[in-house]
């Protein structure tokens, strides 16, 4: 009979500095979260700013000339605050500069200053704002590529910069490193920039442009170029403007959308590809607030709140989930509603109603925001991370003390690890706004519950967390664990899965969490699994492989990317013996030696030359013999029947062996090791072992994760001395697992949340003997979840 053992645990935790903690799921109800309010925010090149309701400014992506302003050149993948702003009204961004105005009406400036951009009679660029020579009174400013203008108090209009195709209006093709008036406009209520011309609207509704002009973005009925402003023809009443590459949307009073310029991707709206030169309706777009012009993508706000986009898509700008572009305006799926939006050069932005930023389209450099620079959901709004701040909690047993008990978060980014301070609480630093899992174990008890971390005032809360232990049953053929969810192949064929469903990982037609391990529909006679991030794959006896779950890289390998919660099985694919799997791309390796990979290959990873993300199977070029795979964080590493070792993709470690820290396209030799029995990749590390049992690593050694005593990372394989007897390695995110050939386990590395399973969290540079009764026969180390698992010839679950 199977017994589930219940206690009730109570949480107290607290969040200092800038966020709030939100207990959601079954046995908790939510609590409501409050958030500072955002202003507005500006898309550019590959960086953005978000101003504000405080007046402060806040920046993030690429950095390379100082274009973030805070002091330094290096890019950020969230924001940071620009220095010296706390009463700004309105900002801007170019390619690689910035620009803001404040309450005083001075103006600063800060980044790339090659042209004279940044107007303070130089042309050397600034990591930090410095003051734009002369001007006074200004109420907002505009920029794009390498100029910047200005509006006045007085309606007069300002720019400096580059001006090859008199883009700064006042009547001559040559850069100014200071600002200059554009001549004869006056009465002017809102400016925008283009790519090398500028717009602006008169109080009495009509639109004035002036600079580049070849594709009719002027609106003037002609392509030919103007020094000095010249008024659209047939257009007046407009109530808000925004130029793009080289075409122009406008809103006129009463919600109508009126478009000219280029429209060569659609970026009209209007069904077409025809541009024109002067400006038109767009048929059927009413009710419409505000437009944001892009490269060749344009999004729209209705005054209802809801987002529409059309035009290029090939980073997924028009958040449509795919990379199809579209000619007509269509929804963006959203149950936000939103208030705010900008398009850059192939990202776009939006701030919904309650004053949260989402971004999506590239984010090769961080520009969306999210904390990393993985294209992962790129194709959909993702909220922008703010501030990092520090979570403290304390876990209190309804029971009496609760042994050995450990605290983990995982966001849908990486890992945050669990630490201890003296008091007993439980810390978790470096957070920004996300959805986590929080999983709390003691011995055998375990729970799952879903946090919700948001930009809001210190809070703190109480809630009761209910754990269960996993049941047994019968023996277990594998188990493999590298994230959220757990997935066990027992003896007879059957799939078990247990763990986080949010992407339908678990292979259930719901989507929800399971707290113990349930079988797997659908499939049968499974001989192996792996599991990445949030998708599983199988190997089943007859040779085919199966996978579901997240499908968002292509991961799957079904030619979609399309997610699935049921089995189905990877296209073309037969005769394979052995399948590997890692964060968001598969592997498999067949029977006449040769290796597959798909999903995601933004490092390299799939070994098929490229870098091109693929949702069927590539062979993994000039690899053939291989006898075993094992799969690292975005990298690969293959074991030859010769012994020898071959590894591909992201190499910022060394962790391909090669003795350089270049990332590979295709396979590479590990130098100076041979005659390896197995190997296991870990986070940016690798760990072999060679016949005779002696044991080698190479790649990051920062936690000690090799067992040399030391914490000396290295870029080709060497040997640890004083490990021999080993039978098997499992290499994790930065913990390593030794299995010997006496049954005995040995553990080294990161230990933050107890996973070298040595009765404390202290790490550890050495290998040191896992105090245990059991012999055991396999084991295995996961690699994001801070947790390790091993079993005997006869160990139970799953009944």
């Amino acid at each position: 009979m199977n017994m589930n053992i219940f206690r009730t645990w109570n949480m107290k935790i607290m969040v200092f500095a800038f966020f709030q903690l939100l207990l959601i799921g079954c046995l908790f109800d939510a609590v409501s979260a409050s958030a500072s309010v955002t202003s507005a925010v500006y898309a550019g090149g590959q960086h953005s700013i978000h101003l504000k309701a405080n007046g402060t400014l806040a920046a993030w992506g690429v950095n390379t000339n100082g274009q973030l302003g805070d002091g330094t050149l290096i890019t950020r993948t969230t924001p940071v605050t620009v220095t010296g702003f706390t009463d700004a009204i309105g900002a801007a961004v170019g390619n690689q500069h910035s620009v803001a105005v404040k309450s005083d009406g001075t103006v600063w400036s800060w980044g790339q200053n090659q042209y004279g951009q940044l107007g303070v009679g130089s042309n050397t660029n600034s990591s930090s704002p410095v003051q734009v020579s002369s001007l006074t009174d200004m109420i907002s400013v505009a920029a794009s590529s390498d100029f910047t203008i200005a509006l006045k108090a007085d309606g007069t209009v300002w720019s400096w910069g580059f001006n090859g195709n008199g883009q700064l209006g006042n009547g001559t093709t040559t850069n100014t490193n200071f600002p200059v008036q554009v001549s004869g406009l006056t009465g002017i209520k809102s400016i925008d920039a283009g790519a090398n011309y500028a717009i602006a609207v008169k109080a009495d509704g009509t639109v004035w442009a002036w600079g580049y002009n070849s594709s009719g973005q002027l609106g003037d009925s002609t392509n030919e170029n103007r020094l000095t402003p010249v008024q659209a023809v047939g257009i007046s009443n407009v109530k808000q403007i925004s130029a793009g590459d080289n075409y122009v949307v406008a809103v006129v009073n009463g919600g109508n959308v009126w478009a000219w310029g280029d429209n060569g991707w659609g970026q009209f709206g209007d069904g077409t590809r025809s541009g024109r030169w002067a400006p038109a309706e767009v048929v059927g777009l009413n009710d419409v607030s505000m437009v944001a012009a892009g490269y060749y993508s344009t999004l729209l706000l209705k005054a209802d709140g809801t987002l529409w986009s059309t035009g290029y898509n090939g980073s997924g700008q028009l958040g449509n989930n795919s990379f199809v572009e579209h000619f007509n305006m269509e929804q963006i799926a959203s149950n936000k509603s939103f208030s705010f939006i900008s398009v850059g050069q192939d990202i776009a932005i939006a701030i919904s109603t309650d004053s949260i930023a989402w971004a999506w389209g590239n984010n090769n450099s961080g520009q969306l925001g999210r904390g990393t620079t993985t294209n992962a959901n790129r194709t959909i709004p993702g909220q922008v991370k703010y501030a990092a701040s520090t979570l403290r909690g304390i876990v209190t047993d309804s029971n009496g003390p609760i042994p050995l008990a450990a605290i983990t978060l995982y966001s849908n980014d990486g890992k945050k690890e669990t630490t201890t301070d003296p008091s007993g609480y439980y810390v978790f630093t470096d957070l920004v706004p996300d959805i986590y899992d929080m999983t709390i174990q003691s011995e055998y008890h375990k729970a799952v519950s879903v946090l919700k971390v948001s930009a809001a005032a210190n809070e703190t809360v109480s809630k009761d967390i209910m754990l269960n232990n996993i049941p047994t049953g019968t023996a277990i053929a594998t188990i493999n664990s590298k994230s959220q969810h757990a997935i066990n192949v027992k003896a007879d064929g059957t799939v078990w899965t247990w763990g986080n469903n949010g992407r339908g990982q678990l292979g259930y037609e719901t989507s929800e969490n399971q707290k113990t391990p349930r079988i797997v529909t659908g499939v049968s006679n499974a001989t192996q699994a792996a599991t990445g991030n949030e998708h599983t794959l199988v190997l089943k006896a007859d040779g085919t492989v199966w996978a579901w779950g997240n499908n968002e890289n292509g991961q799957l390998g079904n030619g979609t990317y399309t997610d699935s919660r049921l089995p189905s099985q990877v296209w073309d694919l037969a005769n394979v013996i052995a399948v590997a799997s890692h964060r968001n791309f598969s592997l498999a390796l067949k029977e006449d030696g040769t290796v597959w990979g798909w999903g995601n290959n933004a490092s390299g990873q799939l070994g098929d030359g490229t870098t091109i993300s693929r949702a069927l199977p590539m062979q993994v070029l000039g690899l053939t013999n291989v006898a075993s795979i094992s799969a690292g964080s975005n990298f690969v590493t293959a074991v030859k029947k010769d012994g020898t070792v071959w590894a591909w993709g992201e190499n910022g470690s060394g962790q391909l062996g090669d003795s350089t820290n270049i990332n590979k396209l295709t396979p590479v030799q590990a130098i100076g090791i041979a005659n390896v029995k197995t190997v296991s990749a870990g986070d940016n590390y690798v760990v072999a072992v060679v016949n005779g049992g002696n044991v080698w690593a190479w790649g990051d050694n920062g936690w000690g994760q090799f067992g040399d005593g030391t914490r000396s990372g290295r870029w080709a394989p060497a040997k640890v001395d004083g490990l021999n007897d080993a039978s098997m390695v499992a290499a994790g995110y930065y913990s390593t697992l030794l299995l010997k050939a006496d049954g005995t386990l040995w553990s080294t590395g990161y230990n933050g949340s107890g996973q070298l399973g040595n009765n404390s969290f202290v790490e550890h540079f050495n290998m040191e003997q896992i105090a245990s009764n059991k012999s055991l026969r396999r084991n295995e180390a996961t690699n994001r979840n801070s947790s390790s698992a091993a079993w005997r010839s006869k160990a139970n679950c799953c009944r």
